[in-house]
């Protein structure tokens, strides 16, 4: 509500005025300065009316100063004034800032008071937390391609070891039916 941009500018303007003031005093000065010359030189003739200059550029030499302390007086007001809102916004700006720490921090307990009623008084933490993995866990080539290998070479053997087991059987059964047949003809 107290505006410092406006007042910042106000004094920017009131500056720029003080200087172009400060430069028709020093213009002033001169101008004196050279009638007095003028008046020391020049003909008898033209002395009251150089007098007369010198005069007039005295009173608004004096007029000017006048507007100078007025400016100066004016200025040093604004500058207070403007001192005081930067201090009072810098305590509203501090006590924002605070408010809002405060509302985080409330938030925060909020949060964590509705999590521990949902978890009905356990309370769990995160450990470590989840890592994403570079490349994926299944399938697992290798094991697979190891896996195929041995069951390439037990299956075989396998399959060919019952299969001998079975045929030396069924040979075995037919030599005894044929030990038996011969031995019943040589009876």
């Amino acid at each position: 509500m107290e505006p410092t941009a406006q007042l910042q500018s106000a004094m920017e303007s009131a500056a720029e005025l003080r200087a172009s003031l400060q430069q028709q005093v020093l213009s002033a000065d001169l101008e004196i300065a050279d009638a007095a010359e003028r008046e020391k030189r020049g003909p008898a003739s033209d002395v009251p009316e150089i007098r007369k200059e010198a005069d007039n550029a005295r009173a608004r030499l004096e007029e000017m100063r006048k507007q100078l302390q007025a400016m100066d007086r004016q200025n040093a007001e604004r500058e207070k004034l403007l001192a005081t809102r930067l201090a009072h916004s810098d305590k509203l700006e501090a006590a924002r800032k605070a408010g809002q720490a405060s509302l985080t921090a409330i938030e925060t307990r909020l949060r964590e008071a509705r999590g521990d009623t949902g978890y009905r008084g356990e309370r769990l933490r995160i450990i470590d937390p989840g890592i994403v993995p570079e490349r994926p866990s299944s399938p697992n080539l290798p094991l697979n391609i190891a896996a195929a290998l041995l069951l390439g070479l037990v299956l075989p053997i396998l399959y060919l070891t019952m299969q001998m087991g079975y045929q030396e059987q069924r040979a075995s059964g037919r030599r005894s039916v044929f030990h038996a047949v011969s031995t019943a003809r040589d009876e």
